[in-house]
């Protein structure tokens, strides 16, 4: 007629120790949710400094490009030149680096003019 206490004690510890489980796999389960959204939140954040990066390069370049082509009345020096054909190839992007070759490659004076509004167009539509 009297419970066994040590039943009762073992019924007691099941009990406790399944909360323990339970609440144990809850925590698990929240904690790979919120992992799941950092790491989405970071995959987020890594691909906005890159376009950061581009956009500080192509600014980088178009305000070089201004200063030394567009605002010269001189010929430009080699040096600058290679800072410019470096400052293109370092945005590493086929399209502007192919407009940037046409662009050179240019002899008349109306084939220079289209060809550096199709350069910085298509620098500004990048930033965009």
């Amino acid at each position: 007629m009297f419970p066994n206490f040590q039943e009762i004690f073992l019924r007691r510890k099941k009990i406790i120790l399944t909360l323990v489980i339970v609440f144990l796999l809850f925590g698990v389960i929240a904690l790979g949710i919120q992992c799941y959204f950092l790491l989405n939140q970071q995959k987020a954040l890594e691909k906005e400094l890159k376009n950061q990066e581009t956009n500080e390069k192509i600014v980088s370049f178009l305000d070089l490009f201004i200063e030394k082509v567009l605002q010269s009345d001189q010929e430009i020096s080699f040096e600058e030149r290679l800072k410019l054909e470096n400052g293109v190839r370092d945005l590493d992007d086929s399209e502007i680096l192919s407009l940037w070759e046409t662009f050179t490659q240019a002899t008349t004076a109306d084939e220079v003019q289209t060809y550096c509004k199709n350069l910085l167009e298509a620098l500004v539509k990048k930033i965009l």
